[in-house]
């Protein structure tokens, strides 16, 4: 899923393929879910179907962000409405995992962010579940879907402030924490940017 959102963005600018975009959207969605309602990371069509037992949050949130970015471009309203539960479910369930904190962590579930053997991911997941909220709410807005955007605006609005409140260093002018084990990435700094 995280090359299905490059190669997106990529093809929008070069070939503009939209149905290719369309096609691989739904088969992620057609691929079994695990008992989180998370996607799993990857899928083969040939020789005959077959989904991945590797599911991954940010993955999944990499898949609702590619729908919106379909939307944003094409303005492919049918397919946004048709794959739209399957998109809400993923995030109403990393809603309804929140720490006490009201941040989404790794714990939740597991997350890739890199290939990188040691990186800490909680700052990470929350700059992508935070970013992925803002485009989803964008979304929903330029539907007419007022009602739910400001569902999810004020869950984005809530994470921002968890975000501040845990996991930015003043001191340091970075999002470094304990959750991370204080290691300093370019990860968590640029998905908190975005």
């Amino acid at each position: 899923i995280g090359d299905l959102r490059l190669e997106a963005l990529a093809n929008y600018y070069t070939f503009d393929s939209i149905p290719i975009v369309k096609r691989c959207l739904y088969l992620f969605a057609a691929a079994e879910r695990n008992e989180y309602g998370i996607l799993p990371g990857f899928v083969y069509e040939n020789p005959c179907f077959y989904s991945g037992k590797w599911f991954l949050i940010d993955y999944s949130l990499m898949f609702i962000c590619s729908l919106c970015d379909l939307y944003s471009h094409a303005g492919d309203d049918e397919t946004f409405r048709d794959l739209y539960p399957i998109a809400k479910s993923i995030l109403d369930v990393l809603d309804s995992t929140k720490d006490g904190d009201g941040l989404v962590t790794a714990e939740s579930g597991s997350a890739f962010i890199d290939w990188c053997p040691g990186l800490f991911k909680s700052s990470s997941l929350e700059g992508i579940y935070l970013y992925t909220l803002d485009r989803w709410c964008e979304t929903l807005e330029s539907i007419g879907e007022n009602d739910g955007a400001e569902l999810y605006r004020a869950r984005l609005e809530q994470g921002r402030i968890s975000a501040r409140k845990y996991l930015y260093d003043e001191k340091n002018g970075t999002f470094i924490n304990e959750r991370d084990k204080y290691q300093y990435s370019v990860h968590p700094a640029s998905w908190m940017v975005l």
